[in-house]
This record gives C-alpha cells, sequence and structure tokens, in this order.
C-alpha cells in the first residue's frame, strides 16, 4: 500500500503552537506528572501514570526495533496493516487525509462479549526533524467523528483518545521508540477494569509489530 505521509527531506511541521517535541522524547514528566516504571524486560520498558484530572491510567511504552527508521515509519502508515499487529484490532481504514501529513483513519476493537466492541476515529500527524533525525506521530481522538463515520449499533464510539510515537534512529538498522497511550473506553467500563487492562494490549501489540517486521524483511 502507498504510504501515507512523504517523508520530505526538510519537513519541519507544528502541530500544536509552541509543541516541543524533546519533552515527549526525553523527559519523564510534563503536566500530567512523572512517570513510574512497571515493567522493565531489557529493550521493552513499560511506565504508568494517572492522567491529570482523571482517574485513568495511561500507559508508555519504551522499545527497541532492530529495523531502520525508515522501516519504521512504512509500518505505522499502514493503516489497512493494522490489523495484522495492534492487538484485538479488527479493522483498520483511512477515511480522508488532509494533507500530506495528516491523515483520518477508523479503527475498531474487538471486545469480548457481553461488553461491546470499540471504535474510534483517529486524526494522526506526522512530524520530521531533521536536526537530530527524529520522527514523530500524535494522534487523538477527532472533532465531528460521526460526520466521518457514523455511531454503529451495539459499538460504543471513543471520545478521549491521544498517543504519540517518537522514532529515533540510534545506529543501522535499530530504532529507539517510545509510545504513549490514553483512552477513556466509555461505555459502561468501570475505571478500575480499564486500568487494569490497559497495560495487555500495548505490549502484546508491540511484540506482534516486531514479529511482523523480521518476517517481512
Amino acid at each position: 500500500m502507498k504510504t501515507l505521509f512523504k517523508a520530505l527531506p526538510l519537513l519541519i511541521i507544528t502541530f500544536f503552537q509552541g509543541m516541543d517535541y524533546h519533552d515527549d522524547y526525553t523527559n519523564h514528566s510534563d503536566e500530567h506528572g512523572p512517570w513510574k516504571l512497571v515493567s522493565d524486560k531489557g529493550d521493552l520498558k513499560v511506565y504508568k501514570r494517572t492522567r491529570a484530572g482523571t482517574n485513568l491510567k495511561e500507559l508508555r511504552i519504551d522499545n527497541v526495533f532492530n529495523v531502520s527508521a525508515e522501516r519504521m515509519v512504512r509500518a505505522l502508515d499502514d493503516v489497512d496493516g493494522y490489523v495484522d499487529w495492534i492487538y484485538k484490532c479488527s479493522e483498520a481504514k483511512i477515511i480522508t487525509q488532509p494533507s500530506k501529513n495528516e491523515v483520518i483513519y477508523y479503527t475498531r476493537a474487538d471486545v469480548p462479549a457481553p461488553i461491546w466492541d470499540r471504535d474510534i476515529l483517529s486524526h494522526s500527524t506526522y512530524n520530521y526533524y531533521p536536526e537530530s533525525d527524529t520522527h514523530y506521530y500524535k494522534a487523538y481522538a477527532a472533532e465531528n467523528d460521526e460526520e466521518y463515520v457514523p455511531v454503529r449499533k451495539k459499538i460504543v464510539r471513543v471520545k478521549d483518545y491521544g498517543s504519540s510515537w517518537t522514532i529515533k534512529e540510534i545506529e543501522p538498522g535499530t530504532v529507539e521508540t517510545i509510545n504513549t497511550i490514553y483512552m477513556d473506553p466509555g461505555g459502561s467500563i468501570p475505571n478500575w477494569m480499564a486500568n487494569m487492562t490497559i497495560q495487555k494490549g500495548p505490549i502484546k501489540s508491540m511484540r506482534s509489530l516486531a514479529a511482523k517486521m523480521a518476517e517481512e524483511e
């Protein structure tokens, strides 16, 4: 599939006025407070914290992949391929591409009964910082989501969601990544259940992504 984002050599696009991507890559604390290390498996470290103003946990995964930055970018650009590695993702498709560096896409998570499935309309933006050779993705729940895809019966539309990916090649064929994710699943799922399960899916996704890229090399 044709990649969504063309990484132009000198592309620097400001996503939020005044945002500094270094805060996401190097710091373990920001307005939402410090991260707490909860799992350390060498190249894969998992942190959690309570998101400010909520009772819900936010997750951060620091990882090392034995691929090039270009290969990692291709994997994140391939929205259709998300069903192959994102945990419980049963549907993924591009809805629209407002510009060369942003896309709105739809994903659906297959949740075991009796809990209803969840879906998200994500607005994702890509930035490349040539001075540090760092790639950065940020996504959040799209505004006016029901204009793109109407809410379906027995599926809960996630309205409060955010994630980011920072990708930096530390040597040829090896990248360090930082992935953060926050989601309020909405509906009738209590906070304690959402907090208990937030770690499982992203870690499984990381392992599946690494396996998928290794098979394709």
